[in-house]
């Protein structure tokens, strides 16, 4: 595969380059697709699918903020004080030494009220980064499924946002999930990704902790106590 990449690489300007890495990307989900429900593209499609794929990237580089390390990152949760933007907080764990992945999050509105939440296991083998690539993800899946069109990502793995925030590197071991992640925040009508301190992620690493394999919680259903109680008190607050 080096072989066929590293050529294109040195040849290819980015946006070409690119445009090569999510076709492969496209033609390999395209064989999933096809093997596992029969679906079929043909190639003129497939590559219409890529330069809009391509083209929703773009907005999404447009729309997320810049990182600077000289900013003063929260260091407890804040609400969103504009009616209608939905803040997901979201974070991952490990467990028997990565050979599962717990992933936690929610979703709370401007007066800080937690609208839903989820608290799931899947199988490694992982490290940090990936449980936390890997909640951005089923929050993202989430924010889609339950419409929620205006979102706020907060997440404190710096790294992370930082990869998500910047351009594709489909060399990269992370660019394949990058793109799922990045594809997601482009079919929101607006999206933002930032950087908090690990005390004001708490709760969301408390539920990546609790192991409660709850693909989605409404309201403060099933939520452990301790969670809940904290979440009301900074509602209030």
């Amino acid at each position: 595969m080096l072989s066929i990449v590293s050529p294109c690489y040195d040849r290819l300007s980015r946006v070409e380059f690119m445009l090569f890495g999510v076709i492969c990307w496209f033609l390999w989900k395209q064989r999933n697709d096809r093997v596992m429900q029969g679906e079929e593209l043909n190639p003129q499609e497939l590559a219409a699918l890529a330069v809009r794929f391509i083209n929703q990237l773009s907005e999404v580089e447009s729309r997320t903020v810049s990182l600077n390390p000289q900013v003063t990152h929260p260091t407890s949760w804040l609400p969103c004080h504009h009616p209608g933007i939905i803040k997901l907080t979201f974070d991952g764990a490990l467990f028997a030494g990565g050979a599962q992945l717990g992933l936690g999050g929610l979703f709370r509105d401007s007066e800080g009220k937690c609208l839903h939440w989820f608290s799931t296991t899947i199988p490694g083998p992982g490290e940090p980064m990936l449980a936390d690539m890997k909640a951005c993800l089923i929050g993202l899946q989430l924010a889609k499924n339950l419409n929620i069109q205006n979102l706020i990502l907060e997440g404190d793995c710096l790294p992370l946002v930082q990869l998500i925030s910047g351009p594709v590197d489909m060399r990269s071991l992370w660019g394949p999930l990058v793109m799922d992640v990045q594809a997601l925040m482009a079919s929101l009508d607006s999206v933002e990704i930032k950087f908090v301190k690990r005390t004001g992620n708490m709760y969301a690493d408390a539920l990546a902790k609790a192991q409660l394999s709850c693909a989605c919680g409404i309201d403060d259903e099933l939520i452990p106590d301790a969670i809940k109680q904290a979440i009301l008190a900074d509602s209030i607050r």
